[in-house]
């Protein structure tokens, strides 16, 4: 029962990776190439698991004795939450906020930092 139990979690953890790397890494690619307004999506997406994947490094023993074994799950459905909208999110209402907070030169108030913003920012420059 209890190799069945790792195997599970070894496979959901593989899962997660493949849902958290192949499939932006593909549809940032597909942007990239097409010159597409989605490409700030996809990077917003790679800067937020980008912070997500360093901090997991370090908490996830810890979230793995809490979960007792049910980490992996909710890793799965952390990443979702980030693929559909919530990378966004946290970027716009918690990553820069706290960059404008402790880098302010860095990181001015009169920058464009929403997603949609700098997409505005960007056409507005291609058109000049």
């Amino acid at each position: 029962m209890t190799s069945a139990i790792a195997l599970v979690s070894t496979l959901a953890y593989y899962a997660g990776d493949g849902i958290a790397f192949v499939y932006p890494g593909l549809q940032t690619l597909k942007s990239v190439m097409q010159d597409d307004k989605a490409e700030t999506k996809w990077l917003v997406y790679w800067v937020v698991f980008s912070l997500f994947y360093t901090v997991e490094y370090f908490v996830k023993p810890i979230l793995e004795l809490i979960t007792m074994g049910g980490y992996h799950w909710l890793r799965i459905a952390f990443i979702l939450y980030l693929l559909f909208g919530g990378a966004n999110y946290l970027y716009d209402n918690v990553l820069i906020p706290n960059l404008r907070k402790y880098l302010p030169d860095q990181f001015p108030k009169n920058s464009a930092s929403s997603v949609i913003g700098r997409g505005v920012d960007a056409m507005n420059r291609h058109s000049d």
